[in-house]
């Protein structure tokens, strides 16, 4: 059984939460996905001058087209045997297997943050939900009225019932106070979502999508790698071999590279939860000031006759 070295010693992570387990190939996926490692990826001749799979000759696109299918039956007998144990496996060393598991916990960490932050800013769980469905994730704050704000609207509208009276004139004080209550919610909820959730976005909009990928093509080559070498051949193809190796090498590095920038994502978490803690002080005191004002004004000699 081989080890792969890693290309860089690790930080010393701080575990926080259990990981979400990485989603790794089952059979069946492989001659669906196979073809993300192959030099003529149909879907990705994109670039001007390149052969597409609608410009290139018809012998060039039945060679591509058995060549990547036999690419993915080697892959999904390789997986088979490593299921069943008649096939040796390439494993990943410490380093590798830890930047992935803490890789998963950012990504749990990410979502769970990012549930409570919206159930936080957007109680009315029916927006969350509409939100959800629609696949939005706005970085701005809702537009509809915070619940201070809606409270005072309503305040307002019974003061106008009864013009001229002592409860007009208290009601009138509660909805300047209630006003300010809502203006400080909003304040709050635009400084969250311009530090925390804004860097939780990030990550799970541009980021992780990056590391699934790279990963999964990662473990495709990793396959090819020990399929190209495997024992039970009469005569294995060194040129192959070495191929393979340098292919899957490179891959290891680059994902290696990719998941040691989830520390930089979890340092940013981190003091987007100082951030917010500060956020909310201040909303409080916001908070505090409006209603000490509003119980002076209400309570007071000129008012009270």
């Amino acid at each position: 059984m081989q080890t792969v070295q890693s290309v860089k010693k690790l930080d010393d992570f701080f575990l926080v939460s259990q990981p979400q387990p990485f989603k790794p190939f089952l059979s069946h996926e492989i001659l669906l996905k196979h073809s993300e490692t192959q030099v003529l990826s149909w879907e990705k001749f994109q670039r001007p001058g390149c052969l597409t799979l609608k410009t290139m000759p018809f012998e060039q696109k039945m060679h591509s087209f058995f060549e990547s299918t036999i690419t993915g039956l080697n892959r999904m007998t390789q997986m088979n045997d490593e299921v069943f144990g008649t096939s040796g496996k390439t494993e990943y060393d410490f380093e590798t297997l830890q930047l992935f598991t803490y890789a998963d916990i950012t990504y749990k960490i990410c979502t769970n943050l990012k549930d409570q932050m919206e159930a936080m800013i957007t109680p009315n769980a029916a927006r969350r939900i509409a939100k959800r469905i629609g696949g939005e994730f706005s970085l701005l704050p809702s537009m509809h009225l915070q619940r201070s704000e809606k409270l005072a609207k309503i305040i307002a509208g019974c003061a106008a019932e009864l013009p001229g009276t002592d409860l007009s004139v208290t009601l009138s004080h509660c909805v300047s106070a209630y006003s300010c209550l809502g203006q400080s919610e909003r304040e709050f909820a635009m400084d969250v979502h311009s530090e925390l959730l804004l860097v939780i976005k990030d990550f799970l909009t541009s980021y992780w999508p990056e590391v699934q990928k790279e990963r999964r093509k990662l473990d495709l080559l990793r396959i090819d790698y020990d399929w190209a070498r495997r024992k039970k051949w009469k005569k294995v193809d060194e040129k192959k071999v070495a191929m393979t190796k340098q292919d899957f090498d490179r891959q290891l590095y680059l994902t290696q590279l990719l998941l040691q920038q989830c520390k930089t994502t979890r340092e940013k978490i981190a003091s987007g939860l100082v951030s917010m803690a500060t956020a909310q002080l201040q909303h409080f005191k916001r908070c505090e000031e409006a209603m000490l004002r509003q119980n002076i004004e209400v309570n007071s000699e000129s008012f009270v006759q």
